[in-house]
Formats: structure tokens, C-alpha cells, sequence
């Protein structure tokens, strides 16, 4: 593992992995390019999910101390808010456990270019859609989501953990559908994401087998640094972002990165 390969890799990864664009795809590109393996099992990429889901748990933290702290019995009274938003993330956290029990099952794990490509044609659908359609929806606030709509951005959630459908854009269209508006949306999709990317870290951890031959500390300990940095940054500026910005360019992008793909599958590239 060179030095190039892992700063790239750690900034791509810190970039794209909570920006509704999918990491997935971006991954593969920097694999080709670098002529490496690069997969779901890969310990350098399972170590970088690591620094992305840090990043997201030092962002939130305060949100993540309130969602325990309201089940106090000094705080049933005025933090009712907060238990509502919490009992919405854990029903959105079963249906998509559940939907990733059924994608085990089905072995959907296929990375080829040609299931990535297709991957980000529908990121780019639900992000259009989410945007025309759920501009409809009447606005409501996180903590009047209801358990039914809940429920229905855990599956638009599940529906993220298919290769190169964006996790966070697919939530994020669950949210605008659901009647949140963009910045309620978004918000709802990292603190929904919470338990599912951590599930997923350490179920990768209890699959993890030995490290690589070519595995440099050195090297994994700046990614690391890099991709945590990176991620959290990119999660300010996305919360940011889309309190004035709609999603069509992160939809045109997606759209251009799904020819791109379609393309490598059509010349039978091989990942």
C-alpha cells in the first residue's frame, strides 16, 4: 500500500461517504487507477469506515447525549422532543437491519462496474424525484415524523446499502418524501445513519481476517486522519449546503458518474 494510494483513498472516502453521491463508485474508480482490489471485505477500507463513523460521532455528539439523556427520569417532561426522534431512529434502524438480513440472503454484493453504474442511475432518480415529489409534502419537523413514515425512511435507508446507491442520498430522499424539509432531511439521515454504519463497522470488524502483507501503519494512520477530517468537514458543509442549494447537482453528478461506469462495463473493464 503506497502512501499516494492511501492519502487518495482516505480524502475520497472521508469526501464521499456521507455526501449523497456514494463512496462505493468513487472507491472503484481509485481502484482501477491504482490497480488494486478494492471491496467491502478490503481491511484498508473497512479501517476508513472506521474514521468516517468517528467523524460522525464526534459531530453529533451532542445530539447523541440527548437522545440518552431524555430517557432520564429527570428530563420526561421537557425533552419529549428528543424520545420522539429516538424511538423514529430505531424503528428506521430495524427496517433496515432487516432489509440487510434479506440483501445477505440475496448476495447483492456484486461490485462490478455495470451494478454500479446502475447503482447510481437510481441515486440520481431518487434525488430528482425527491426533489420534484417531495417539495409536495407537507413540511413537517424531525420529532413529528411519525412511526409510519419512519419506518419508510428506514427502507429508503435500506435501499442504500446496495453497491453505489448512496446511503445517505437515498435517506435523504426517504426524509423529503416524508415531508421533511432539505436541512430536517439530511440532519434525520446522519442521525438515522448512526446505528446502521456502526452495525455494519463492527460486523465488518467480526469479519475481518488478517491484515494484508502490504499493509503500512504509516500510511493507514494519515488516511485515517485524513478521511475522519475530511468526513466531518463534509458533514458541516452538506447541512450547510442544502438550506439553500436543491439536490439536482448532486443528481447530475451521480448522473454523469452512472455513464461513466456503464461505460467501463460496456468495455468490460474488470474492478
Amino acid at each position: 500500500m503506497s502512501l499516494l494510494y492511501a492519502i487518495v483513498t482516505g480524502i475520497v472516502q472521508g469526501l464521499t461517504e456521507y455526501l449523497p453521491v456514494s463512496s462505493t463508485g468513487h472507491l472503484a474508480i481509485i481502484n482501477l487507477i491504482f490497480g488494486r482490489k478494492v471491496g467491502g471485505g478490503d481491511p484498508f477500507i473497512i479501517w476508513l469506515h472506521g474514521a468516517t463513523l468517528m467523524a460522525l460521532l464526534v459531530y453529533f455528539w451532542r445530539d447523541i447525549v440527548d437522545l440518552i439523556r431524555c430517557w432520564a427520569p429527570s428530563h420526561q417532561r421537557d425533552m419529549a422532543r428528543e424520545r420522539r426522534i429516538f424511538i423514529f431512529i430505531i424503528l428506521a434502524t430495524i427496517v433496515t437491519g432487516i432489509m440487510g438480513l434479506i440483501y445477505q440472503k440475496l448476495d447483492l454484493a456484486d461490485g462490478s462496474f455495470l451494478m454500479l453504474g446502475l447503482g447510481y442511475v437510481v441515486t440520481t432518480l431518487l434525488l430528482i424525484l425527491a426533489e420534484r415529489l417531495g417539495s409536495r409534502a407537507s413540511r413537517r419537523s424531525i420529532d413529528r415524523l411519525g412511526s409510519g413514515r419512519a419506518l419508510g425512511v428506514g427502507f429508503a435507508q435500506g435501499l442504500g446499502l446496495i453497491a453505489s446507491i448512496s446511503r445517505s442520498g437515498s435517506t435523504i430522499a426517504g426524509g423529503l418524501f416524508s415531508g421533511l424539509d432539505r436541512e430536517q432531511a439530511t440532519r434525520f439521515a446522519f442521525l438515522a445513519g448512526i446505528p446502521a454504519i456502526a452495525a455494519a463497522f463492527l460486523l465488518d470488524l467480526l469479519g475481518l481476517g488478517h491484515l494484508p502483507a502490504d499493509w503500512n501503519w504509516l500510511a493507514a494512520g494519515l488516511a485515517f486522519v485524513l478521511a475522519a477530517a475530511v468526513a466531518y468537514l463534509s458533514i458541516g458543509w452538506l447541512l450547510a449546503l442544502v438550506k439553500r442549494v436543491r439536490l439536482y447537482g448532486f443528481a447530475a453528478y451521480t448522473g454523469l458518474l452512472a455513464v461513466v461506469l456503464l461505460i467501463l462495463a460496456a468495455l468490460k473493464v474488470k474492478i
